[in-house]
């Protein structure tokens, strides 16, 4: 990772980034809230509470 100002925090590994003839960077991919981009879904909060909080019988 590279700090505030652009130097490296720690030096990067000897050997060089995964990528594939597809692919040469897909974080945007992943960190994207378009439904249409990338794997997964995009929730509206209400919509994760739901499926994703707590259900109590309380």
């Amino acid at each position: 990772m590279k700090d505030a100002n652009g130097k490296w925090q720690k030096p990067p590994p000897p050997y060089p980034c995964i990528e594939t003839a597809d692919s040469k960077m897909n974080l945007d991919d992943f960190i994207s809230m378009n439904p249409k981009v990338g794997w997964g879904s995009v929730f509206l909060l209400p919509d994760f509470v739901h499926r994703f909080g707590r259900h109590s019988n309380c």
